[in-house]
């Protein structure tokens, strides 16, 4: 009686587990935005064992989720300084692109979960009354801007260094991040744009000798 008590209760539960992950997969926008939420607390957890503190993992999920406009404007305000996305030229071309493919998913991930935030707050938002779309755009706009605001002041508050107020201006305007992320959009199709231009001209060669 007690093996089939405890088959009856194992069962249960991996059905119940199983439900909920299932449940998950069938909601694409969850499950992406849980997938980089955990590479998220990965990250800041290897950095809290080092340390032996639980701030970096709450700075790095709060930095990244709650207040990710600003990580976006910074990574965004790095490329457009440096002039395009190459990270660690020096140290060789794998090191080069691994550090390209950090940078992109980065803002790519950043993105994401902004518009996660967007998704679930007007999902929120709209709970009283459907209809007044406007209204209910508006207020998540507001709403979003509010938490990434007061989260960043969070953030440079706990960071121990001292801020100029033009600095802490820049970093905690809502949205700013966006905004900069699509002035430097030629900077990250430069690559491409690069070994293109290595063909070009072989193709001209090309044409040229068949024409004579």
């Amino acid at each position: 009686m007690q093996v089939k008590a405890t088959q009856g209760i194992l069962t249960t539960l991996f059905r119940g587990v199983g439900g909920v992950f299932f449940a998950v997969l069938s909601r694409w926008k969850l499950s992406i935005t849980l997938i980089i939420i955990l590479v998220i607390f990965l990250g800041g957890l290897q950095d809290s064992i080092q340390q032996r503190s639980p701030l970096p993992l709450l700075r790095e999920l709060a930095g990244r989720t709650l207040a990710v406009d600003t990580e976006i404007y910074k990574e965004s305000a790095r490329i457009a300084e440096e002039g395009g996305i190459y990270v660690g030229e020096e140290d060789g071309k794998l090191k080069t692109l691994w550090g390209m493919i950090k940078s992109v998913s980065s803002l790519l991930a950043g993105l994401w979960i902004l518009f996660f935030i967007f998704f679930a707050v007007f999902k929120i938002v709209q709970l009283p009354n459907t209809s007044a779309k406007a209204r209910n755009i508006m207020l998540t706009v507001l709403i979003v801007a509010l938490i990434q605001v007061f989260f960043a002041m969070l953030l440079l508050t706990m960071d121990g260094e001292k801020h100029e107020p033009s600095e802490v201006m820049k970093l905690v305007i809502p949205f700013r991040g966006v905004v900069k992320f699509a002035t430097i959009s030629p900077f990250l199709i430069n690559p491409i744009y690069e070994r293109v231009e290595h063909i070009i001209p072989q193709q001209n060669n090309t044409i040229t000798i068949i024409n004579v």
